[in-house]
């Protein structure tokens, strides 16, 4: 059964909802790749910290 034609989009909305899905999806990736970006890099350099303060505590650095 299909629905009424009042509620199925025109072909060319169709095209423009794909592209507004794909911004979307790019908007995202960009925001997951940054605060990755954030996270890992807060991580390494507590990482490095603990390294240091390690070797300090036993004389090597």
């Amino acid at each position: 059964m299909k629905p009424p034609r009042s509620v199925r989009c025109p072909r060319s909305e169709q095209g423009q909802t794909v592209v507004e899905y794909a911004l979307v999806l790019a908007l995202v990736s960009v925001v997951v790749v940054a605060v990755l970006g954030t996270v890992s890099m807060a991580g390494m350099n507590s990482m490095a910290s603990y390294i240091s303060s390690g070797l300090a505590a036993l004389g090597l650095s």
